[in-house]
């Protein structure tokens, strides 16, 4: 699923898009694009990049200033 996610022009549109097996509420099925929509909502939300929001948020506090963290395209 991750490089499917990784290898569309939209990764938040993907996500939106991916059907639902069950009803959400009677069933849990992790699903790792869930994350990415979520980090595209708190960037909307803090006007940050997400990896922006991590950096002064907790790359920084924890003193790690060496980070890979791939962006929707």
């Amino acid at each position: 699923m991750l490089m499917r996610i990784v290898n569309s022009p939209d990764w938040v549109q993907f996500t939106l898009d991916l059907p639902m097996s069950k009803a959400p509420v009677k069933n849990y099925v992790y699903c790792g694009s869930g994350a990415h929509l979520l980090s595209a909502i708190l960037g909307q939300a803090t006007d940050m990049s997400i990896l922006e929001f991590a950096q002064e948020h907790l790359f920084e506090p924890l003193g790690i200033s060496d980070v890979i963290w791939p962006t929707n395209p």
